[in-house]
């Protein structure tokens, strides 16, 4: 869905070259995709996803463990391989209650992705705060798990602490849309650049192209960047690092209007506005 915000800045929520991607209009002025379904990469768009580098359900489970575990951990690598989210995570907590089925070393590692298993299916049905509770006394583990659902609840404060100084595209990307949301966005834009840079002919290369020209033109609206990508110049870098024009996509050239508008190039603002308008038009059409 689409909406728009009090200052107007686009944005898109953090998602996924061919995903699922959820717009929601934020403080600032422009577009930021906001992947409201997750970080993860190269799933096709349709069911909720989540977050990039969260832990997935393999087949190994089910194949080990004594007979009535490994029946359980058949059907639930059956769950998740076919996406029955809720079915998932009813069977990881069947699993996870019935203890290790054996005292083989390789039984831990049945618990361990079993628990992996409930807390992305729970995130996957949108259920966060059920997800948050699973991982309860699990701390120091599961970082991007727990601080994704802690940023889809709201709590900005408690996701960027969760997220700490781990490292990692996903995290980068996460740490990004919290800090965005925060009103901290030159840090946004500091996390998303290299990660912009490398994306070049990725799918995300657009996606992240808008993240950052949205954290560009919020920072110069927060006076928060005099120079860089906060001017016209800057803009331009960011998309030529990408690899993307702004004709590409609305956002991309709406962004791109917002950082020529904070860098004061009026006239060129109001071109590139005209473009962003006839790109939107195109699209919709398309959908018609």
């Amino acid at each position: 869905g689409r909406g728009r915000s009090a200052g107007g800045v686009r944005r898109t929520h953090v998602g996924e070259g061919a995903l699922a991607v959820c717009r929601s209009h934020t403080p600032g002025g422009c577009r930021l995709l906001d992947r409201e379904r997750g970080l993860a990469s190269g799933r096709a768009s349709g069911a909720p996803l989540p977050p990039e580098g969260a832990h997935v359900m393999t087949s190994p489970v089910a194949n080990s463990g004594a007979a009535a575990s490994a029946s359980l951990a058949a059907r639930l690598a059956a769950a998740c391989g076919g996406e029955r989210h809720e079915r998932a995570a009813t069977l990881a907590a069947e699993l996870l209650g019935a203890g290790a089925p054996s005292d083989a070393p390789e039984s831990a590692g049945v618990l361990d992705a079993a628990q992996q298993c409930r807390v992305v299916a729970l995130i996957q049905q949108d259920k966060f705060q059920q997800a948050l509770d699973a991982l309860e006394g699990l701390e120091g583990a599961y970082v991007l798990e727990r601080a994704y659902c802690l940023y889809r609840l709201g709590d900005n404060a408690k996701a960027l602490a969760a997220l700490g100084k781990a490292q990692g595209a996903a995290e980068d990307k996460l740490r990004a849309q919290v800090l965005y949301r925060l009103g901290r966005s030159a840090e946004a834009l500091a996390a998303l650049r290299q990660h912009v840079r490398a994306a070049a002919g990725q799918p995300d290369a657009a996606e992240l192209a808008t993240n950052a020209l949205a954290c560009a033109a919020a920072a110069a609206a927060e006076g928060a960047a005099a120079e860089g990508e906060a001017h016209a110049e800057g803009g331009a870098a960011l998309l030529a690092g990408a690899g993307v024009e702004p004709r590409d996509s609305f956002e991309l050239a709406y962004n791109a209007a917002c950082c020529l508008l904070a860098a004061g190039a009026l006239n060129r603002a109001e071109e590139m506005l005209g473009l962003a308008l006839k790109v939107g038009r195109a699209a919709l059409e398309l959908q018609d």
